[in-house]
């Protein structure tokens, strides 16, 4: 009785995390070029997409990158970073690195008259590393094939200061 519950629990849990949301093969491709280049693995759970025609995003979140491929991949630490991959009007943009561990966590994502809006919370200097806790959103905009953070729509031309992330 046991083992059939440690079973059941087992199969439980790789249905749980083993299905990322569905996303185009192209798009798929994108995310697992990234995972593959870092020695990395999605973390599925938080994956999050938009979908609209001819626009397609998605954020994901890329475990223990091992970069110089010396373990299992997804397995080299505890640290992980949240990415960005598109594709619009049939144009694939590689990834851009919005988050991570320390830095942001990204809720939701919205494309918006050509700027990408990626909403999340941030860290105060009193928050725990499990619990940022400042509302925040960054701003994205395609740029030929990539791309690149940009002020808030309202504020342009104002500078503003952007904690360091992975490339």
């Amino acid at each position: 009785m046991k083992n059939l519950l440690l079973i059941i629990l087992f199969i439980f849990s790789q249905n749980s995390y083993a299905n990322c949301p569905p996303v185009s093969k192209e798009m798929e491709s994108l995310i697992k070029e990234h995972a593959s280049k870092v020695a990395g693995g999605e973390y599925c759970k938080y994956r999050k997409t938009y979908n609209k025609t001819g626009i397609e995003l998605s954020l994901y979140t890329i475990e223990g990158p091992c970069y110089n491929n010396k373990g299992q991949a997804g397995s080299c630490g505890n640290h992980y970073f949240i990415s960005m991959v598109g594709i619009i009007n049939q144009v694939n943009f590689p990834h851009i690195v919005v988050g991570g561990k320390g830095v942001f966590h990204p809720k939701s994502i919205k494309y918006i008259n050509d700027i990408i809006e990626v909403e999340g919370l941030t860290y105060s200097k009193s928050d725990p590393m499990c619990c940022p806790s400042i509302n925040e959103i960054r701003y994205f905009k395609p740029n030929g094939n990539k791309f690149e953070k940009t002020l808030q729509p309202q504020q342009a031309g104002q500078a503003h200061s952007e904690p360091n992330l992975i490339k």
